[in-house]
């Protein structure tokens, strides 16, 4: 850190131990066969590793009003397929009845904890080369 915030230095490291990386890391980026396939942010990684449920429902609209309003619900993505992703805390037992209580049919929900997701990242991550940035 003295380097990259007294001298102005861009640090590269090249490993597979997240938890260190994450204490002094700015960016990440992956290499595959020589090149860069992606590259993220520190709050990037968080939010990929962050834990959500998954509730897949018949009519998104109808839904989130209603998660929104009865469950206060706010930290959320919609994706493909009907499926909404709830990164607030709440019961996922809740949410099931608040959505069957206004006549919407859900699918799950199921929690996807981040431990599932980290492990999956870090496999991605293990497969190929790692370095990390830091800020100029």
């Amino acid at each position: 850190k003295y380097l990259n915030e007294n001298k102005k230095m861009t640090i590269i490291i090249s490993s597979h131990i997240l938890g260190e990386l994450s204490k002094v890391s700015t960016r990440y980026g992956i290499i595959r066969d020589g090149s860069i396939i992606e590259e993220i942010t520190s709050k990037e990684l968080e939010n990929k590793c962050k834990s959500y449920i998954s509730v897949k429902v018949s009519n998104v609209k109808r839904a989130l009003p209603i998660l929104e309003e009865k469950l206060k619900i706010k930290d959320y993505q919609v994706h493909e397929n009907d499926e909404i992703r709830i990164f607030d805390n709440v019961d996922s037992a809740k949410v099931n009845l608040v959505l069957t209580e206004n006549n919407i049919s859900a699918l799950g929900p199921s929690t996807t904890y981040e431990s599932r997701v980290i492990v999956r990242l870090f496999f991605v991550l293990v497969s190929f080369t790692i370095f990390l940035l830091s800020k100029m």
